[in-house]
Parts: structure tokens; C-alpha cells; sequence
């Protein structure tokens, strides 16, 4: 065997090598979105702010076969993903999910035809600081001033009143109107830190907020491939939404804990209790008694609660939300009567 063909095999096993060591990076960083299929028309997208909802949005949308820029002011990030590092401890960047950063906000928008904007937005004492939002939906304005038409979809958390003064920010940098040179959209996302890849290709739903129909099927187009129901809603409604669920996620794990501690004075196995509760699809866990009206009344319900919360008492235990549950529907039959 002369040099030449030595030279051959080697680059061939070399080659077989990188498509195994491909292969399993992938596997190992993305095998829970598999399930996911590239379909529809790609699109070319833009994400401003590369924390989780970001990076995690960047990532996905790239698997789903669209063309991604990601957009951050830390230039220490985008170094690290332009490198294929995850700026992010425990988060894999798998190979086929790669995408450009960078910190330049008018490059990525120039390059793009819808922008996501996933910027934090933290809260003081209960109170929403839109600061990085304002900043970035300013400079979102200044790039798209010379482009024909630009659609720019708000997918951080913001409560109802917050999308007005984000479209008064860009209409004010852009000098254009919304409508006539760029849309506006929101799009609420419900991506835990831990399973965020996993949550963003196996969604409970797809939520778009929009003034009209059009504008809501742009943004859905992006979600082509993702198995999943899809909403077109009132921007009102795609603002509430995110503060709907949460706040339920977090009463259920409050209430759920107090019947825990009651649980515990009484001897009563609370995890066999609860699975018990859990069991019951048809009332307790399902649609029953989600309709806004009347408050409740009758004799079961006010009947066994008082007597709940007598043996509370006895117990001498706090629970303020199964303490607090006959307050809230008073307070209701008060606002129910006018």
C-alpha cells in the first residue's frame, strides 16, 4: 500500500469519525425534540436578547429550519455561541442548532423579516421594569426606518397595558406608523428554565396575540413543524395569559402544601390522598368550574369548607388560602349583586 492510498483511507476513517461524533452530540443535546418536522416556508428571524427564552427560541426555530440571528449586548455571549458554547451552565448547543450571534441590533434586523424580543423583564416589589424592553424596541425603530416592512413580535412577559407603550416607542423611533411599515405581534412563551428545548417543541399550546388574522398566521408560520394547538387571541388576552397561568401553577402548589400540613396532624398519607384527588378527571382535574360567574353556594360546598376550617383552627395550623376562600367569595357575591 504506497503513502497515497495510506493518505486516503485515513481521511475517509476521519471523515466516518466526525459523522459519529456529529451525530452523537446531537443526540445528546436534542434527542426530546425529535419529534419535531421542518415544514412551511423559512423564514428569516432575528432574536433580540439571548437568555433562555432567547437562546432556547434560537435554537428551536434554527431545528425548525429557519434562518436565525441572535441578537445580544453582552459581548462575552455572543462570543460563546458564535463558538458553539452554551453562555449558559447545563445548556448544550447541539450542532445542527447552531446560529449567528451578534451585538450589532441594526445588522440582525436588516438581515431578518420578523424580530422575536426576548429581553428580561424583572420585577421590583411586584412592579414590571420594561427598561431593556423600551431600550430594545428604540432600537428596533431606528433599524427598520429604511426597510419596507418589518414584523416585530414581543415574547417577553408583559402585563396588559405594556404593548401600547412599546408601539408608541417604535412608531416614535422608526417615524413609522404600525400597520404601514411594520406589525406588531406578541407571542407569550411557557418555557421552563430546566426542559425549556423540550417545552418549546412539545408545547401545551401556541399562543399569538395580533390585531388581526394575517398578522397572527405570519407569526405562526414560524411554528410550522410543532404539533401542537394554535391561538390566534386578543393582545389583551396574549398579555394575561402567562400571569393566568403562573399565578394557578402557584396556588396549586400553596393549596396543595396546605392540605399537606393538615395531612400531617391528622396521620394521613397526603401523597396517597392527593393521587386519590388527582384521580378525578372529570371534576377536580378538568374544565369544571373555570367559568367566570356566580359565586359558588348550595349546601356541599360551604357546608364541608366551614367545617374545614373549624378543624384548621382546632389544629391550630395556618393555611391562609383554604382560610381565606370563603372571604374571596363573599367579596365575589358583593361585586355578583351589582
Amino acid at each position: 500500500m504506497n503513502e497515497e492510498e495510506k493518505e486516503q483511507i485515513k481521511k475517509e476513517i476521519e471523515e466516518e469519525m466526525n459523522k459519529k461524533k456529529k451525530k452523537h452530540r446531537f443526540l445528546k443535546g436534542f434527542l426530546f425534540g425529535a419529534g419535531a418536522t421542518i415544514l412551511g416556508n423559512v423564514m428569516k428571524i432575528s432574536i433580540i436578547g439571548l437568555g433562555y427564552v432567547g437562546l432556547t427560541s434560537a435554537l428551536c426555530f434554527q431545528r425548525l429550519g429557519h434562518e436565525v440571528i441572535g441578537v445580544d449586548m453582552n459581548p462575552n455571549k455572543v462570543s460563546l455561541i458564535n463558538e458553539e458554547i452554551s453562555p449558559i451552565n447545563g445548556y448544550t448547543i447541539p450542532l445542527d442548532m447552531r446560529f449567528k450571534a451578534t451585538s450589532n441590533i441594526k445588522e440582525a434586523i436588516l438581515n431578518s423579516e420578523i424580530s422575536f424580543i426576548c429581553v428580561q423583564t424583572p420585577t421590583t416589589k411586584g412592579k414590571l421594569d420594561l427598561s431593556y424592553l423600551k431600550k430594545a424596541c428604540k432600537q428596533i425603530g431606528e433599524a427598520i426606518k429604511k426597510k419596507k416592512h418589518h414584523l416585530i413580535v414581543v415574547r417577553s412577559t408583559i402585563f396588559p397595558g405594556s404593548y401600547e407603550i412599546l408601539k408608541k416607542i417604535i412608531e416614535k423611533s422608526s417615524e413609522k406608523k404600525c400597520g404601514k411599515g411594520f406589525d406588531m405581534a406578541l407571542n407569550p412563551e411557557f418555557l421552563r428554565e430546566k426542559t425549556a428545548i423540550k417545552d418549546f417543541f412539545n408545547p401545551s399550546y401556541v399562543v399569538v396575540g395580533a390585531e388581526t388574522k394575517e398578522i397572527g398566521l405570519n407569526v405562526l408560520e414560524c411554528y410550522k413543524g410543532i404539533d401542537a394547538k394554535k391561538f390566534i387571541v386578543k393582545l389583551e388576552v396574549a398579555q394575561m395569559i402567562k400571569y393566568l397561568n403562573n399565578s394557578w401553577h402557584a396556588l396549586k402548589i400553596s393549596y396543595t402544601n396546605e392540605i399537606g400540613r393538615i395531612c400531617e396532624e391528622l396521620k394521613i398519607d397526603g401523597d396517597k390522598l392527593m393521587a386519590l384527588f388527582c384521580a378525578d378527571k372529570k371534576l377536580n382535574i378538568s374544565e369544571k368550574y373555570h367559568k367566570i360567574g356566580s359565586p359558588f353556594s348550595g349546601s356541599c360546598l360551604p357546608k364541608d369548607l366551614a367545617v374545614l376550617q373549624n378543624n384548621i383552627n382546632k389544629l391550630k395550623l395556618n393555611c391562609p388560602i383554604i382560610q381565606s376562600i370563603s372571604k374571596s367569595n363573599e367579596e365575589h357575591k358583593r361585586k355578583w349583586k351589582k
